[in-house]
């Protein structure tokens, strides 16, 4: 098969506007099942099986940051990707992810020494099965997205996520416990890489593996940097399971779980397209920066509402999504949804340095945050669950001004950008907390359950956003130029769809 081709500077907007489109109405899907998941599985499994679960994805997950050595976000950055870097890719991540396995199954009693429960060490040994499927389709997935086949890529997410929550399910029905979301975890890679195949239409060829030279320094700084982020993002789960019971670690995960996946279905597809995007124009620092800028003020605008509503109804939203035996997860809720108000539009500083190709300041900044992370969260870790998610937020807002001033300022975008790109959904997302609590003091119905009451506030609270974007400078000329972003990419969504 030959190179797919890639779409040109000029077409760039069109394919990036209907790209997002496609991506966020499959995505739409995808949200549906990964909440009636959560709703689904934390009925039919404890918190304890979570939390054995949690603790051995630590682990796994760490070592599937770097699966694919960067390779992808390589190939994607590349400005002429040859057919032979391409196979010589897939073949040293073939290579990697294998020796990746070996090498988790030989650590995974180490694994279950560490938190001395013997169930760790297993799930981290099966679940390593993961990193040889998904490495079999890294390269397909980068090439669709070089092409910005969001189309084809939203629905490898959706369909193998159908797949993976029914093979959750009927595991747990089964009586599997903690091992129905192990096999979970499997089917989802597995449904992955058959779909990326049969999607990308582009087959490897056996070649010499120096072809692929070029991309390995570029990857492997991508790779530590992601690294040392996954090591950040999780030490706040790793120290909570050393100092408290498995149950707090359920407590914790599912919190941070019930904040992270709605951001993800918004997060994910606007960088899916923003990315190769911005790689096409990394030559061009003025149309860099006013793509960024509007890019960004799109990813405010959809990413900061959704979980500003969980700081003030979070009782109410984990009653109603998980039932009364998460109740104790609200508080911290509350806290990491104060975090994830700014933490997606933040995580673009390495969207932008990796497009620009400062793959090495990438992993310094990443570096710098993992430090200050393991900092915060050593000390607040013997506290409590809570005290964990408050200094996750501490370190999100205290570094947010630091990391632009120091490490973007090689980049064609820099902190005024951010904030004229941000500040309009950042107050938007504050009227939304400040009305939900002035809702639940005088406005919200004594006996009402937790479900009513939830959706009585976020609807109060989303009018007086939706009332706040009319009023506030400049609200009503970006609602416009946002609604009219959706016109072409709906004009091209009834046509072609490519």
């Amino acid at each position: 098969m030959t190179q797919p081709t890639e779409p040109n500077i000029s077409d760039l907007k069109r394919k990036s506007v209907t790209g997002a489109f496609w991506t966020f109405g499959a995505q739409g899907g995808k949200l549906a099942l990964q909440m009636l998941s959560v709703v689904v599985m934390a009925r039919l499994l404890s918190p304890e099986d979570y939390g054995v679960f949690g603790m051995a994805a630590v682990f796994t997950q760490m070592v599937f940051v770097v699966k694919d050595l960067g390779l992808s976000q390589a190939a994607v950055q590349k400005k002429n990707l040859l057919p032979e870097e391409s196979s010589a890719l897939f073949w040293i991540n073939v290579l990697f992810v294998l020796v990746l396995s070996a090498v988790c199954c030989l650590l995974a009693p180490a694994a279950g020494a560490f938190y001395g429960d013997a169930r760790v060490a297993p799930i981290v040994a099966v679940s390593s099965l993961g990193y040889v499927l998904v490495g079999l389709s890294a390269q397909h997935k980068a090439l669709l997205q070089r092409r910005l086949r969001m189309k084809e890529l939203a629905l490898v997410e959706v369909l193998s996520k159908a797949f993976s929550f029914a093979a959750g399910v009927v595991a747990a029905l089964g009586g599997l416990r903690h091992w129905a979301l192990v096999l979970a975890t499997i089917a989802d890679a597995f449904a992955h890489t058959v779909l990326l195949w049969a999607f990308g239409r582009w087959a490897p060829k056996f070649v010499s593996l120096r072809h692929g030279a070029g991309c390995l320094k570029f990857g492997m700084d991508v790779a530590a940097f992601s690294l040392l982020n996954f090591f950040a993002r999780n030490l706040d789960k790793i120290l909570i399971g050393k100092f408290h019971p498995v149950a707090a670690v359920g407590f914790y995960n599912k919190a941070y779980q019930t904040i992270s996946f709605p951001l993800e279905h918004v997060r994910g597809p606007i960088l899916q397209v923003a990315a190769p995007a911005l790689a096409r124009l990394q030559d061009d620092p003025e149309r860099f920066r006013n793509y960024y800028r509007r890019f960004l003020s799109v990813f405010a605008f959809a990413s900061m509402a959704p979980v500003a509503l969980a700081i003030p109804l979070s009782d109410e939203l984990v009653v109603a999504l998980l039932g009364d035996q998460w109740l104790p997860a609200s508080g911290t809720v509350a806290l990491l949804a104060a975090s994830a108000v700014i933490q997606p539009v933040a995580s673009t500083r390495g969207t932008v340095l990796v497009a620009a190709g400062h793959s090495r300041t990438y992993f310094w900044w990443g570096l710098v945050n993992t430090v200050c992370a393991v900092v915060a969260f050593a000390i607040a870790a013997p506290i409590g669950i809570e005290a964990v998610a408050l200094a996750y937020a501490v370190v999100n807002y205290g570094i947010l001004y630091p990391s632009w001033r120091f490490f973007m300022c090689r980049t064609p975008v820099g902190w005024k950008d951010f904030v004229a790109s941000t500040w309009r959904s950042f107050l938007g997302a504050c009227a939304i907390v400040a009305s939900g609590f002035l809702y639940k003091a005088f406005l919200a119905a004594p006996g009402a359950g937790a479900l009513a009451s939830f959706v009585l506030g976020a609807v109060f609270c989303l009018a007086v956003w939706a009332l706040y974007w009319l009023v506030v400078p400049g609200g009503r000329a970006f609602l416009s130029t946002f609604r009219s972003d959706l016109g072409i990419a709906f004009s091209k969504f009834k046509g072609r769809g490519k």
